[in-house]
């Protein structure tokens, strides 16, 4: 089982960086902000985040979740200059062969009631920001 995960991934992740004519990036570089540490992606094809889950389950609400977060982080580097921000993400399961792509605009203007990117990352902050005590 575990060789057929590994030959699936192998082969969706090269058929993704032709489709693309992209390289494929191992363990993309995901910014910090505020106390939440720099990490670590799967992997990336340019400005694509794909992001491997091999479940036998179908992608949930906590799979969106961690690419609508590691767009923030990369959209808060991108406006201090630091780094590009994440255009698209794909869900990729390779055990069942599941794939899920899309923009990160379309993506944002389907979960963000109407908010602004600037909006939504000002609200991040203050959910995440720095707490002061005195």
């Amino acid at each position: 089982m575990a060789e057929t995960v590994g030959r699936n991934l192998a082969n969706s992740m090269t058929e993704m960086s032709l489709v693309s004519g992209r390289a494929i990036v191992i363990r993309p570089r995901i910014p910090g902000l505020e106390w939440i540490a720099n990490g670590y992606g799967d992997f990336a094809l340019g400005g694509t985040l794909v992001e491997v889950k091999c479940s036998v389950k179908r992608f949930s609400s906590a799979d969106y979740r961690q690419v609508a977060i590691y767009w923030l982080l990369s959209y808060a580097a991108s406006i201090e200059g630091h780094e590009a921000e994440w255009e698209d993400f794909v869900l990729l399961n390779p055990r069942s062969g599941e794939k899920v792509s899309m923009k990160f605009n379309a993506f944002l203007s389907i979960i963000s009631s109407g908010r602004t990117k600037l909006d939504i990352l000002q609200l991040f902050q203050s959910l995440v920001g720095s707490r002061l005590t005195h």
